[in-house]
């Protein structure tokens, strides 16, 4: 069975972006062609799977156009000189990767060319659902027998709708994705009363970032307040003191630059500089608290946001953007640590009360 979303979560441009400041900052320049290589991949498997116009094969900007294709031919070549492992032999992959890309560009230049269609959307032309079909009856049945595989489609429709199976191959992303991080299960509360566990008050830990983990950590924020703006009606004064569109030219901004180098100019938001201090000052609370936190068992995400509250307020009062922010912050870095902590610590996974 073939796992493509761990394939895809690594040649991605995220990953590129990540190996190419390894590469600027010093560390190993050979991260620098890994990076090309990692990004020259991502984005031909953007191209030869496309499902949205935006990014199909299409002649309304003949530029972009030239430029996928140059892509995908470029990849061509690569591919026909990689050699792979110790011993060098031609790879089923090689002459599967030549194939399906040749197949999108001719037919690309048959359907934009001479039927004049706008685009063409290379990802309908990949038999993902009956591999995802295949995939889960022979979950059931390794090797069924006429009867199985005639019975087994309507057993299986149902469950598709309502669960996620943990063994499937093309449509359940394994990894732990920012946009997931919001989703929590509350534990059914007792009806028996119990004493409310306290934590004292700790001296605040010294909060020292290496260059990879400060800009990781910027990208992190910059989602957080990136989703407060796309998800709330907000003005335009509010969003002034959380995001902006000027590109910055610190060094923590580096690996979001990297990650979103494709977008033009002012069409990209950065976490304003004053409100990433709010959360470096919210993350060094964090610190210092949360193995407290999970050793006493205490509401977590009352207990930091009653912490983060009494932090200087570097926002404007409408719209109450200091409580959304220091909530939201809570509930990520909760659900992040708490699978690191309880990993490290006891081996298995716990729901805490948030």
């Amino acid at each position: 069975m073939m796992k493509v979303n761990k394939a895809r979560n690594i040649f991605s441009r995220i990953t590129s972006a990540g190996l190419q400041l390894l590469a600027d900052i010093g560390t190993d320049e050979a991260y620098a062609t890994t990076a090309w290589f990692t990004n020259m991949i991502s984005r031909w498997f953007t191209l030869t799977t496309s499902q949205n116009p935006s990014v199909a094969l299409s002649l309304s900007n003949i530029d972009n156009y030239n430029e996928a294709v140059n892509t995908l031919n470029k990849v061509m070549v690569i591919i026909r000189c990689l050699q792979i492992g110790s011993k060098p032999t031609w790879k089923p992959v090689q002459t599967e990767i030549l194939i399906s890309t040749l197949f999108v560009l001719e037919l690309a230049q048959y359907f934009l060319n001479e039927r004049n269609l706008p685009y063409l959307l290379a990802g309908r032309l990949a038999q993902d659902c009956c591999e995802n079909l295949f995939s889960v009856v022979w979950s059931k049945h390794p090797l069924p027998d006429r009867l199985q595989f005639q019975q087994d489609p309507r057993l299986i429709c149902v469950p598709q709708f309502m669960t996620n199976m943990s063994n499937s191959n093309y449509d359940i992303d394994e990894r732990c994705v920012l946009g997931d991080l919001f989703d929590f299960q509350a534990n059914p509360r007792s009806n028996t009363l119990s004493p409310t566990p306290t934590i004292p008050i700790l001296p605040h830990v010294s909060l020292k970032l290496s260059t990879m983990e400060i800009n990781s950590f910027y990208y992190v924020a910059r989602y957080l307040v990136e989703s407060i703006r796309k998800t709330r009606k907000v003005c335009s004064n509010r969003v002034a003191t959380v995001v902006m569109r000027k590109f910055l030219p610190h060094l923590y901004a580096k690996l979001t630059r990297l990650i979103f180098r494709a977008y033009t100019d002012n069409s990209l938001f950065y976490c304003h500089p004053e409100t990433f201090m709010f959360f470096l000052k919210t993350e060094q609370i964090f610190r210092t608290y949360y193995a407290a936190i999970f050793e006493s068992q205490v509401n977590g995400k009352k207990f930091l946001i009653e912490k983060f509250s009494h932090l200087a307020n570097p926002f404007l009062d409408c719209h109450d953007i200091k409580n959304e922010i220091i909530s939201r912050f809570a509930q990520f870095q909760l659900r992040i640590a708490g699978k690191k902590y309880n990993s490290v610590m006891y081996g298995l996974s716990l729901r805490f009360d948030l």
